[in-house]
């Protein structure tokens, strides 16, 4: 039976890599993706740290300086934020319903919150058949047991 749960458990893992693409997400794909999280990141950038025309305006701050006659070499603008802000899987283990990072009896109530309300969650499904059942229940006390 340990067997099984780790046969389970490996498949959901590959899939979840195999399916899950946070990393190509813009922030509202990535909110609406119960596998992804959102990681708001800025750092300072300075106008005269770019030596081109291109890099200068694709900032969306700086601007290429003219002189009256030339172009300058410089590109002009002062300090601002840039938004690198990113998406990420979120790191989770089957049967951990509530994501404290310890599976618990307080995953086994969520399940059977989940299944008074019937409702579905991908992190309760620990036989991965689509439904939250007495059965999921079963499997997430086996894991606490030990067993």
């Amino acid at each position: 039976m340990v067997k099984k749960y780790k046969i389970i458990i490996l498949t959901i893992t590959l899939l979840s890599t195999l399916l899950c693409q946070c990393d190509e997400y813009e922030q509202f794909q990535c909110e609406n993706d119960e596998l992804c999280n959102w990681v708001n990141d800025y750092e300072w950038a300075n106008c005269s740290s770019y030596n081109n025309s291109q890099d200068c305006y694709a900032t969306g701050h700086c601007w290429w300086s003219w002189d009256a006659s030339e172009w300058q070499d410089t590109c002009s603008g002062g300090a601002f934020q840039l938004d690198i802000s990113y998406c990420e899987e979120i790191d989770f283990q089957l049967g951990d319903i509530n994501n404290d990072f310890i599976i618990n009896v307080l995953d086994v109530i969520e399940v059977a919150n989940l299944i008074q309300n019937n409702s579905y969650n991908q992190f309760a499904d620990i036989n991965n058949d689509f439904i939250i059942n007495v059965l999921d229940a079963i499997l997430i006390i086996n894991i606490i047991l030990g067993r």
